[in-house]
């Protein structure tokens, strides 16, 4: 025998807390993965995470490229200077000649990108040329092995001495491209911070940068990202100026920087900072540096921790949101969440900013694949559950059983299919029941039939008979007893076919005026009322502009209005008024019928709207006990409500409240 089946909410309460523990476990397990990643980018390494970082910033660098600083100009040893004054290195003269050349121009400030490491005849030429009326930074470089007692690569004595020093290093990226530099290294401003600011202190001296060489130091801080240049920035051949040919308007008040940018002498680097410019000579670096500082262009990296919190957060949302939705919806959410945070990190470079956002992408894309597999695995256990559950059930198909395979994933399957063909089954039995029960409907219609036609036709001829021969051969007392048991006879069919017909029969709502079918039910019943010494107060409209439109089955409700008001007639005392009322009430509308007959006790208010009951001091001859359960009946499948209260002046008041749209078509 099968053992006990756990209730389907048990098994949904289940299932759902499942899920939501997985959720919390992939949860804190992707964070995690988050912040590893996002530790391992920072990182000199060629992981793919930082790949991915490098090509999203060089994008946003090229879309925020801006236009070069004309008040930056390069003096550059090229070819042509090269083939005028001979191979490189230049005697210290010529290289002075230069400098005094540009001097006598009036420029701003000049930054010599040349390392004078070594004395050489000539220098102290250079190094008046170096104290003349503008400003001349030196460059500073550390040696390729700056451990132990190794030297700095410092200006010689009879031309730096007393003159502006700074570093010319820039950083390589794991890529091998150049995006950025250090504003101080070993004690000393970059020459472009040097040359765009030359009012800042020098942090350092050269016995500082000695002794921190000899000692194994060489500190670095202030990192930034360069902003690209839409175009280089303009040079002027050093041959050129020698010569004399160069305006001195074109170096007047500028900040002049003179490096090598002939072929072959190895000043040359990998770049982004240039569009279509693969690699550039030193000196153009400084030149697009000192542009970028003076426009407000350097690009610095957004605070560590902040870039990790932001990035889990985005992260917990898009879970919640794969969580919530479907996989189709959550798909849409991790790209657009990829796409945004792509977008957000190319736009903060506009800003001045870099979010490094290829971590948080990278565990973006997977959290769709590991949701999706443990969904697809809950379901398939699930599956897989209600299929033993089937099979638990079912009798044992011994042929079946043979032919399972042993491969786990087609076992699971052909476990699914015979769960298949068992709901199949189900299906075809619940068909045949619900065929039954439509017969069984199609019984009752035919009763309904019955007792409307072949009931009601005999005594409405007794009735006809009696009315035609009033002074007949009958007694005059018998025909009356006749007449009344006939009437009741058709009362009580009456009631029976119109609460029947209310409880089966499909609701047919359309739009009226409550206000109208409340006046009509009223007209319907006032012959009898006029005959009783009654009379009904009909209700008026909400308001003058308005009507009280409500989607019903006009049919029973005007029905269930007459009902109230022959519930009524039978109780109201003769002259009194029996008010018809209407009013807004919240979603719906009140329909209210009152009289001033005896009441209703509050023990029975609930059980009047029960069929048959007439309360124990009834007449047995005042009705059937249909009538206010017929009310109850259309209140229900309109999905409103009716109520037995006191009236105002005595008596009894019942409200019908019916919504402006009916919650249920169906029969009840």
């Amino acid at each position: 025998m099968a053992g006990p089946v756990a209730p389907a909410s048990a098994a949904v309460r289940s299932g759902t807390s499942r899920a939501a523990f997985e959720w919390w476990v992939l949860a804190t397990v992707l964070v995690v993965v988050l912040l590893a990643v996002a530790h391992a980018s920072r990182q000199p390494s060629r992981q793919l995470v930082s790949r991915v970082d490098a090509a999203l910033y060089d994008i946003g660098l090229a879309l925020w490229a801006g236009p070069p600083r004309d008040e930056v100009m390069i003096v550059a040893i090229d070819d042509d200077s090269l083939a005028q004054v001979g191979r490189w290195p230049w005697r210290r003269a010529v290289t002075a000649l230069l400098l005094e050349q540009i001097q006598a121009a009036g420029p701003r400030s000049i930054g010599v990108d040349l390392l004078l490491t070594e004395q050489a005849v000539g220098d102290e030429r250079l190094g008046a040329a170096a104290a003349g009326p503008a400003p001349v930074v030196l460059p500073v470089a550390r040696p390729a092995d700056s451990q132990g007692s190794a030297q700095p690569l410092l200006p010689v004595q009879a031309i730096g001495g007393g003159r502006p020093l700074a570093h010319v290093e820039f950083r390589t990226d794991v890529d091998g491209l150049i995006r950025g530099l250090y504003l101080n290294e070993g004690g000393f401003p970059a020459m472009s911070l040097r040359l765009a600011f030359p009012d800042r202190p020098q942090p350092a001296t050269a016995d500082a940068l000695v002794g921190a060489l000899r000692a194994g130091d060489w500190p670095r801080d202030g990192y930034v990202r360069i902003g690209a240049t839409k175009a280089p920035v303009r040079q002027v051949s050093a041959a050129a100026v020698m010569r004399g040919e160069v305006p001195a308007a074109t170096l007047r008040d500028r900040i002049v920087l003179i490096g090598a940018t002939a072929r072959g002498l190895g000043d040359v680097h990998a770049t982004t900072l240039y569009p279509g410019h693969a690699t550039v000579p030193g000196v153009e670096l400084h030149a697009a540096s000192v542009g970028a500082m003076l426009d407000g262009r350097l690009i610095r990296d957004a605070p560590y921790g902040m870039r990790l919190a932001v990035s889990a957060a985005v992260l917990l949302a898009v879970l919640l949101a794969l969580y919530a939705t479907e996989p189709r919806t959550g798909l849409a959410c991790v790209a657009t969440a990829m796409v945004l945070g792509a977008a957000a990190s190319v736009a903060a470079i506009g800003a001045g900013w870099w979010l490094a956002p290829g971590a948080l992408l990278a565990v973006l894309g997977l959290a769709f694949p590991l949701w999706s597999w443990r969904r697809l695995h809950a379901a398939s256990v699930g599956l897989i559950a209600q299929a033993s559950r089937l099979e638990a059930d079912a009798v044992p198909d011994r042929a079946v059983e043979q032919r399972r395979p042993i491969e786990p994933i087609a076992h699971r399957l052909q476990r699914l299919e015979n769960a298949a063909e068992r709901i199949t089954e189900l299906n075809r039995t619940l068909a045949d029941a619900l065929s039954t029960l439509q017969s069984a409907q199609r019984d009752r219609e035919q009763m309904l039939r019955f007792l409307s036609h072949d009931l009601r036709s005999p005594h409405l001829s007794i009735l006809g008979l009696i009315e035609r021969s009033p002074d007949g051969p009958l007694d005059a007392g018998a025909a009356g007893e006749i007449g009344r048991q006939s009437r009741r006879a058709l009362e009580l069919t009456d009631g029976f076919m119109h609460l029947a017909r209310a409880e089966s029969q499909p609701l047919r709502p359309e739009p009226h005026d409550l206000a109208d079918l409340a006046i009509e039910a009223a007209d319907a019943c006032w012959a009898r009322a006029h005959a009783a010494g009654l009379r009904i107060e009909s209700p008026a409209p909400p308001d003058e502009t308005s009507v009280a439109l409500c989607r019903c089955d006009a049919g029973l409700v005007r029905r269930a209005l007459v009902n109230l008001l022959d519930n009524a007639l039978r109780v109201a005392p003769a002259g009194s008024t029996i008010g018809l009322g209407l009013e807004r009430d919240g979603a719906g509308w009140s329909l209210s019928v009152t009289d001033r007959g005896p009441g209703i006790p509050v023990a029975d208010r609930e059980r009047v709207f029960e069929p048959w009951w007439r309360g124990p001091k009834a007449d047995p001859s005042s009705g059937a006990g249909l009538g206010l359960a017929f009310v109850a009946t259309v209140a229900e499948r309109h999905g409103g409500r009716v109520r037995a209260l006191d009236g105002p002046e005595g008596g009894a008041r019942i409200v019908l409240w019916l919504p402006d749209e009916p919650e249920s078509a169906q029969p009840g």
